[in-house]
C-alpha cells in the first residue's frame, strides 16, 4: 500500500522552490510559511500534524517546559488528510505524552499548526511519567503547580516515559506502534 502522501509527490512538486516544499516533499502549509508568525511558545491546545507513513497524525500541547520543549499528547485515531480543529476536538482516545520542541518544529515547516483546540479534560493535568531505566530504577513523579513532585519507586509498565523527542524519533513512535511499556 502506498503512503496517503505519495501522490504529492509528483514531477511538478520536486521541482518547486525549495522554500514551497515541507521536508518530506508536500507543500509547506501555512506554519511554515515566511509570512506565518510561529509563536516563541507553545500556549496549551495548540493542535498541529505531521504526515506519517501511515497517515496524518495528530498531537495537542498541554504544557511547556523551557528547556525541555512542549509536552504532547499524541493522538491514537489517524486521518488520510490535514485534519481540522472540530475533527481534533472529538478525539477520544490519545497514546502516550512526550517533550518536542514545537516551535522550532513549526519553524521549519516539520509539523504543520492546526489550530488552537479545548485540551480535552483527561488529559490536562501534567501527567504521572517515569524517569530512570531499567538498570538504575524507574522512578514516578508529577508535577503540581510546576514543581516536580517525586512519587518514588514504580514498577508500572504503562506509565509514560520522561522523555525529549525530536521530528524523525515522533514520527517512528508513532508508525511503529510504540508503547511505554515496550521499554522497561
Amino acid at each position: 500500500m502506498q503512503p496517503p502522501h505519495r501522490d504529492l509527490l509528483d514531477e511538478r512538486l520536486l521541482h518547486q522552490p525549495p522554500e514551497t516544499k515541507g521536508a518530506i516533499g508536500h507543500p509547506r502549509t501555512a506554519s511554515a510559511r515566511q509570512d506565518v508568525q510561529v509563536p516563541t511558545r507553545a500556549e496549551p491546545g495548540l493542535a498541529f500534524c505531521f504526515v506519517t507513513d501511515a497517515g496524518w497524525a495528530v498531537g495537542v500541547v498541554t504544557h511547556d517546559r523551557p528547556k525541555l520543549g512542549s509536552l504532547v499528547w499524541i493522538a491514537e485515531p489517524m486521518f488520510d488528510e490535514v485534519p481540522t480543529v472540530d475533527q481534533i476536538q472529538t478525539i477520544g482516545r490519545w497514546r502516550w505524552p512526550v517533550f518536542f520542541s514545537v516551535t522550532a518544529a513549526l519553524r521549519k515547516g516539520l509539523i504543520d499548526r492546526v489550530g488552537t483546540v479545548e485540551v480535552p479534560s483527561d488529559i490536562a493535568a501534567f501527567p504521572v511519567l517515569r524517569s530512570g531505566d531499567r538498570q538504575i530504577g524507574w522512578v514516578a513523579f508529577t508535577e503540581v503547580d510546576g514543581v516536580r513532585q517525586r512519587l518514588g519507586p514504580t514498577e508500572d509498565r504503562s506509565l509514560p516515559i520522561n522523555q525529549v523527542v525530536n521530528d524523525t524519533r515522533l514520527k517512528e513512535m508513532v508508525v511503529s506502534g510504540w508503547r511505554p511499556d515496550d521499554e522497561w
